[in-house]
């Protein structure tokens, strides 16, 4: 009985993990990006692949993504919302107002993804250079790492991704990853490692094993990337790894204890499918144990295992059982617990498409047509109809190496740990050591996205965060209290306005005060008024909006900072297979001079208060930090809190800013009149940020004193530690310091006044933000309307988010070079055909 008891659980827990992908479904996002890297003022052009994360088809699912640019500091720059239709959408991100140079972060993400580990969502760190003197001859790129104390940036400064278990001695770091998880007494074992120095740098140096009383086992060298494999006898009673720094000094690192009783897997593949080996140790207690093989959350195989002490039991897999990427093996026993679990790649089955491009040239002339043809086949050389984005380089206008492509990041890089440098050097050549590499990859980044515990129902999941169908508009009804206490059966009323057209919506809390509602889809911003009822009385309540879902910004890995700028060569058409004959016949038309025409100014239909000295883009442009003051009240509200003044939530998130208020008495107001309301007032604040004075202006033109403002009473706050701001803003000769000490400038943009906008009773209004509008890459026609001229640098030649083969498999691009002589071109391409099955070329 007791056996068949176990049987039943260890199936239940398989049958658990089948119905666990159907009812939690995840999501993977892949971005293209028209280019590597980027210079203030530019435009990053991308498209987006959002996908199943089983299945790696277009998701069914969200309809919403998410795509955000964060500056060096982990601050949000710009956050964009796109509608996805057939798991695709796409958009752009202008660098016009940046702060300053810098590594940025791009990422992208549904809602229903931050249901698990933030770490799922798309990542890519991109650098933005200072802009070059010579537009067409680079020399030394440089970009900002340091803020204007010579401090680094918080979120720039790079730190190493590490375990708890990582040991630090001599300024090197070394981290063990037992195979499976850990060492077994009696069992000979597999130890990963992965050694670095205190900037996260890998290294190649020798470790050699001891044992507990000195004795040397033998020695091993890093394989990859600081990774390595550590061989432990079946006599193993601990010990450490000893290592030589680049001083000269030995730093040991203790490896993990043994544990007492286990089972041990390992697991290898070859082209017939999956062995995977469970040996136990002669203290294991004789049960039968499950084996289940799950890939990207979908279960793949099950089986159960008689271990008995001192035993070995083999199991082989079928590779048709098994799919495409990283495949998670677990032993666990009918109670769910985990005895070794390992994470394993499988080659992929389905040979790659092949998209194959000709172009009319090798290098180009100035301002030249350049046409490129497509040809889309499946492995066997059939046409296949497909869609993909596609980017046009100028290649000496590269300026860092390219990110993972479609399939890499999808297959790899999104199941794994942290950052993976170069994941495209693992399948470059198929051959033992790459293999070792990727194997070892698994073990020492082997993170478990796919949490089997979480799975099989051991321990419980609950969902967070909705499937977002459309633009859903959802929070909570609280009292006033500040235990802020639910309030059900509230009806809550919307009625959104724009450019004089209006919607309405309606929705009734549960009893736990939430409510949900769709909007109908808009573009931009607009003015959303909120009401809520009881018993068709208005009533004083709390309204909590759920939009702060941005996952927290982390710290860089030191080696995502690293920006070689490859060579070429070899990828640009120098074969007679890569050419085509064509024959030009575009219309050559004549251009004359453009007429110039005087006009009379107009008026900015908001006054120039608006667009004084440049507006609010000139404080960005001349801010050290700069502050969306709206937007955080906003957040502010969504979370129940109450409205602050300016000046005390500016001390909240920037610990520099200090306010003193005045003790001393104008010499016109008398003692006996403190306190009398009719004769006394209120003395402004004090401001001094880094120790140093501060003058403020507003709207760049009137210079204030440190009025008491509310939050909702300015749109954004510039701080400016350059000593001439002030000077140049306000248009006065005033001295730049104060005893010596150089001011810090203030630039305060008001609030666009709106008297709809005051809060009643049962009322709040606040900007809702719809999807994101979309711009076209232009792409200019030296032959019909566009002058060749000098000023044309661009490095991205041509972008198209949506290029479709036909039913020969093809499709071809016609485009124009920029100014640059003897142009070569490089192509970069990432798609989906219409099989499902992901192609690439770059």
């Amino acid at each position: 009985m007791a056996q068949d008891e176990s049987m039943t659980k260890l199936k239940q827990f398989f049958r658990n993990i089948s119905m666990y992908h159907n009812m939690y479904t995840q999501e993977k996002v892949y971005l293209h990006l028209d280019n590597n890297g980027y210079f203030p003022g530019e435009t990053i052009w991308f498209k987006a692949y959002v996908v199943n994360a089983g299945t790696l088809l277009p998701t069914d699912m969200s309809k919403v993504l998410y795509v955000e640019l964060l500056t060096p500091e982990g601050e949000v720059f710009q956050r964009k919302k796109y509608p996805i239709k057939n798991g695709r959408t796409w958009g752009e991100i202008k660098l016009e107002d940046l702060i300053h140079s810098g590594y940025y972060e791009i990422r992208a993400y549904t809602r229903a993804m931050l249901n698990w580990d933030e770490a799922y969502i798309f990542s890519r760190v991109i650098p933005v250079y200072d802009i070059p003197k010579d537009p067409l001859k680079y020399g030394e790129l440089t970009l900002h790492t340091n803020d204007i104390d010579d401090k680094a940036f918080s979120r720039a400064t790079a730190r190493p991704m590490t375990e708890e278990t990582t040991q630090s001695e001599h300024k090197l770091l070394m981290t063990f990853y037992p195979e499976g998880g850990y060492i077994t007494k009696g069992l000979a074992s597999r130890v990963a490692f992965k050694l670095i120095n205190k900037y996260g740098t890998p290294l190649s140096t020798p470790v050699k094993l001891f044992r507990a009383d000195n004795t040397e086992v033998h020695s091993f060298t890093p394989v990859h990337e600081g990774m390595g494999i550590i061989d432990i006898p079946t006599d193993w009673n601990g010990g450490y790894a000893e290592v030589t720094s680049a001083s000269g000094k030995t730093a040991k690192f203790t490896l993990p204890a043994a544990r007492e009783a286990g089972c041990n897997v390992t697991a290898f593949t070859d082209s017939t499918g999956m062995t995977i080996k469970a040996a136990s140790n002669t203290l294991f207690i004789p049960q039968t144990l499950g084996v289940s093989v799950t890939c990207r959350g979908m279960p793949c195989y099950f089986d159960t295992i008689q271990m008995l002490p001192s035993s070995i039991c083999t199991k082989h897999v079928p590779r048709k059982q098994l799919r495409d990427g990283i495949q998670q093996v677990t032993v666990f026993t009918s109670e769910g617990e985990i005895l070794s679990e390992r994470l394993v790649w499988v080659e992929p089955y389905r040979k790659d498409m092949q998209l194959k491009v000709a172009q009319n040239a090798k290098t180009y002339e100035a301002f030249s047509p350049v046409v490129l043809d497509f040809t889309l086949t499946d492995a066997k050389g059939h046409p296949q109809r497909g869609e993909f984005s596609l980017a046009v380089h100028d290649i000496d206008g590269e300026l860092a190496a390219d990110g993972a492509d479609i399939n890499t990041e999808l297959l790899l890089s999104s199941d794994l740990k942290g950052y993976i440098h170069k994941p495209e050097y693992y399948f470059e050549t198929n051959d033992e050591h790459h293999r070792q590499a990727l194997d070892l990859l698994m073990m020492v980044q082997g993170w478990r996205r796919y949490a089997w515990q979480e799975m099989s129902g051991v321990t419980p999941f609950v969902l967070k965060q909705p499937v977002e169908e459309g633009l859903l508009i959802d929070g909570k009804i609280t009292d006033l209290s500040s235990k802020h206490r639910s309030k059900g059966s509230v009806d809550v009323n919307l009625m959104i306005t724009k450019n004089l057209t209006y919607a309405n919506g309606y929705a009734k809390t549960d009893a736990e005060g939430n409510f949900a509602l769709m909007a109908s889809d808009f573009y931009g911003d607009a003015l959303g008024f909120f009401t809520t009822t009881l018993n068709d009385k208005r009533i004083s309540c709390s309204m909590t909006l759920r939009r702060g879902f941005s996952p927290k910004p982390v710290p860089y890995d030191p080696q995502a900072l690293i920006f070689d700028v490859p060579d070429f060569k070899e990828k640009t058409a120098d074969t007679e297979s890569a050419l085509f004959q064509w024959t030009d016949t575009l219309t050559r038309i004549i251009h004359l001079p453009e007429a110039k025409v005087k006009e009379k100014a107009r008026l900015h239909p908001y006054g120039s208060r608006f667009t004084w000295m440049g507006g609010e883009n000139a404080g960005k442009c001349a801010a050290t930090l700069f502050y969306n003051v709206e937007d955080a009240l906003e957040k502010l509200l969504d979370t129940g809190e109450h409205e602050m003044s300016l000046w005390d939530w500016l001390q909240k998130v920037n610990r520099h800013l200090v306010t003193e208020i005045p003790d001393i008495i104008p010499p016109n107001i008398s003692e006996n009149a403190i306190g009398d309301i009719n004769e006394a007032k209120v003395f402004d604040p004090i401001l001094h940020y880094k120790g140093r004075p501060v003058r403020i202006l507003l709207d760049n033109e009137r210079p204030i004193g440190s009025t008491d403002f509310m939050m909702s009473d300015i749109r954004s706050l510039a701080i400016c530690e350059d000593m001439d701001t002030y000077q140049r803003f306000s248009n006065s000769e005033s001295s730049i310091v104060n005893n010596g000490v150089p001011y810090v400038t203030f630039l305060l943009y008001s609030t666009i006044q709106r008297t709809a906008s005051k809060q009643r009773k049962g009322q709040r209004s606040t900007v809702l933000h719809g999807y994101s509008k979309y711009e076209d890459f232009y792409s200019p026609n030296y032959r019909t309307l566009d002058t060749p001229t000098p000023e044309d640098v661009r490095r991205t030649l041509y972008w198209n988010p949506n290029i479709t083969t036909d039913e020969n498999g093809k499709a071809n691009v016609l485009l124009f070079s920029n100014s640059r002589p003897n142009e070569r071109i490089r192509v970069t391409a990432q798609g989906i055909a219409v099989t499902g099955q992901m192609f690439s070329y770059k």
